[in-house]
């Protein structure tokens, strides 16, 4: 299973932020570093929980145990707003 970006979703910088706002559920999130990371992850084709766990370990230098609960309940976030959704591989 991958995650997808709702191509709907619309993205916007500001200073150090990202906006994400889904125009069909109406959600807005103001994401840090971290979750824009994730989400350029998503879109650059590491799309599975795997692929996205050992990439946000390697780039902060951690153990992936030590990220696996704080990746999953965001992407559970995002797919909950609308951002993401799960597809077949």
């Amino acid at each position: 299973m991958r995650y997808v970006l709702n191509p709907k979703a619309v993205f916007q910088t500001m200073e150090d932020k990202m906006v994400v706002w889904d125009p069909e559920s109406g959600h807005t999130l103001v994401l840090n570093y971290t979750g824009w990371y994730i989400l350029y992850l998503i879109d650059s084709g590491t799309d599975t929980y795997e692929g996205i766990v050992e990439a946000v370990a390697r780039e902060y230098g951690v153990p992936q145990r030590e990220v696996e609960g704080d990746v999953r309940e965001f992407l559970k976030e995002l797919e909950e707003v609308g951002v993401i959704w799960k597809e077949e591989s």
